[in-house]
């Protein structure tokens, strides 16, 4: 149960460290009103 709980923790912070990646990634681009829009909008609805 210790090693499920574990592995969780894991998945989550490697979830949260993607998450948080993409989110500069928009702001350095300078693409911060798609952030609203959702980070997971196609990129030809970016423009």
């Amino acid at each position: 149960m210790m090693n499920f709980n574990f592995m969780h923790l894991m998945l989550v912070d490697d979830m949260a460290r993607l998450y948080f990646g993409l989110v500069q990634m928009e702001i350095l681009w300078g693409g911060f009103p798609t952030y609203y829009q959702g980070l997971f909008v196609p990129s030809e609805y970016r423009l």
